[in-house]
């Protein structure tokens, strides 16, 4: 192979052949060997020269070049694809890296975030247990905190006459005392007894104490109180005096067995603590409060829930002006009136029937006997849809007989949706209905909401009427309120007017109408 190309090389094995095909050999082995290279020889001078030739054109053939073209197209290529993947595998390596900085990164963002959902968590934890006003703890506080309790010792604080202030210098005013009643009760008492402080609602404060040595009851009580009448409060250069109230309890239910010792202590005008006793008869009046939600519900079934309508009298002309309806429930023939059941039913929720039933008689009423009817409703009433949905259906129904209709909405609440109020007032007004505001001066009235709601009558609560022929505080209120009235053109109506004295009294200060059993009873008809 290594001289298939030499010609000469081929020449010189034809002569070598030739001249070794002429000898021959005595040893037979020898001969043997001699005459199988003679023929190898042979037929290496025959088909060498195919060979030669063949080997040639496999040699020289183009397929060669082909091949080679192949083989470096083959690389080139294959280089080019690994460029390509180094460079893919880089561009991965670098979004796997950055990969990992986002996680990273967001992993730190979450854990961020968590902190922060964790500390508005437990913000909103201390929010749903504190009193925003006052910063105490909260009634559904109180109701957690009493479960841990062993052996209980709770103090129920109110603030006398808490409502006329409000009346006379406005909830600012109002608002500056419960602060500041809730700031003196946590520096009173003694803190080795461990005491948690509480704002149960409205005027009403709580101390809940773990009676780990025995409380002197009656020394506690007047402890508190006595600091009251010793303290001076000043709002804006005026000096306040703040009286209190305090109910005591062991017995559980705390906050019952408290305020029912506290609803004793206001019985008596000389006593201002006292500890509940089991003669008190807390489980009676539950006793009682099923026995009363039995004829509610009895009455409800059975229609027994009528209308009574009790005169409204102009103070200047002694005319009945219109009659206000007043819910009485009938049982075994007699009627009396549904007011000590109102709780009953509101715990039942079925105070809204109770309106209903009553608001859609009056209507019936007025339209059969032409007469001007008050009606009353709640706060709950303007922001219950289906109750509005109610009134609606109310007045497709008597549309001729709206103008009527005078809605009396209890001041005595609390306005929830001040937007809502408007709004209803609006719409009523609009129909031609009257609206009168219930119970005027009773906890939260503020003459700057009053105006801005566009009211035809104030009627100017019990509490400030019934004692107004002398009590000269009562009187002071009662002018004030007379004068912004007048100014804005709202027609004043003094509730309770109960005798000859009372009666004087309002004409004299110049309350336009009054309503009163001395005046007139409520009466099933005009």
């Amino acid at each position: 192979a290594k001289n298939s190309f030499d010609k000469d090389y081929l020449q010189d094995i034809v002569a070598n052949y030739k001249k070794l095909s002429s000898y021959h050999f005595t040893n037979k082995e020898i001969e043997q060997f001699h005459n199988v290279l003679i023929a190898n020889l042979k037929i290496f001078t025959e088909y060498f020269p195919y060979y030669t030739q063949y080997l040639h054109k496999i040699l020289n053939s183009p397929s060669k070049k082909i091949l080679k073209q192949a083989i470096a197209t083959f690389i080139a290529s294959t280089d080019q694809e690994i460029a390509r993947l180094n460079i893919i595998y880089y561009i991965l390596i670098g979004l796997y890296i950055l990969a990992l900085g986002l996680i990273v990164y967001l992993m730190y963002i979450v854990e961020k975030e968590n902190r922060l959902l964790k500390s508005l968590k437990k913000q909103l934890e201390i929010q749903a247990i504190s009193d925003p006003l006052t910063g105490l703890f909260n009634r559904k506080a109180f109701e957690q905190h009493v479960e841990f309790i062993h052996k209980p010792f709770f103090a129920l604080v109110n603030i006398q006459n808490f409502r006329h202030y409000n009346d006379f210098y406005g909830t600012k005013m109002g608002d500056y005392i419960l602060k500041e009643t809730a700031h003196y009760l946590r520096s009173i008492i003694d803190t080795k007894l461990h005491p948690a402080f509480y704002r149960i609602g409205g005027d009403d404060f709580g101390i809940l104490i773990e009676e780990r040595t025995p409380i002197d009851a009656e020394a506690f009580g007047k402890h508190i109180y006595d600091a009251f009448v010793q303290k001076k409060f000043l709002y804006k250069n005026i000096e306040l005096s703040i009286t209190v109230n305090i109910g005591l309890t062991r017995q559980k239910p705390l906050l019952e067995t408290a305020d029912m010792a506290l609803k004793t202590v206001r019985k008596i005008s000389t006593q201002h603590f006292m500890l509940y006793k089991e003669d008190f008869g807390f489980f009676e009046q539950i006793k009682q409060n099923i026995q009363k939600s039995i004829i509610v519900q009895k009455a409800l079934q059975e229609h027994n829930i009528v209308p009574f309508f009790q005169p409204i009298i102009d103070n200047a002309t002694g005319k009945i002006v219109k009659y206000e309806a007043l819910a009485r429930l009938t049982r075994d023939g007699l009627y009396e009136s549904i007011f000590p059941y109102l709780t009953i039913a509101k715990e039942m929720k079925r105070y809204e029937d109770i309106s209903k039933v009553i608001i859609e008689q009056s209507f019936a009423k007025a339209k059969k006997f032409k007469k001007s009817i008050s009606v009353n409703i709640s706060m709950s009433d303007v922001e219950n849809s289906a109750t509005l949905h109610f009134f609606g259906e109310l007045f497709e129904r008597y549309g001729d007989i709206l103008p009527l209709i005078t809605f009396e909405i209890l001041e005595s609440e609390a306005l929830q949706d001040y937007e809502a109020i408007k709004n209803f007032i609006s719409i009523v007004k609009a129909k031609g209905c009257s609206i009168a505001i219930d119970d005027f001066g009773s906890g939260y009235s503020n003459f700057l909401h009053i105006l801005k709601l566009d009211i035809d009558f104030i009627k100017i609560d019990g509490s400030l009427i019934k004692d107004i022929h002398e009590d000269k505080t009562a009187q002071i209120i009662v002018k004030s309120i007379i004068d912004i009235a007048k100014e804005a053109n709202i027609i004043t109506i003094a509730e309770f007017v109960h005798s000859k004295e009372v009666y004087e009294k309002v004409q004299e200060l110049g309350i336009d109408y009054s309503q009163g059993f001395y005046l007139a009873e409520p009466r099933l008809t005009f």
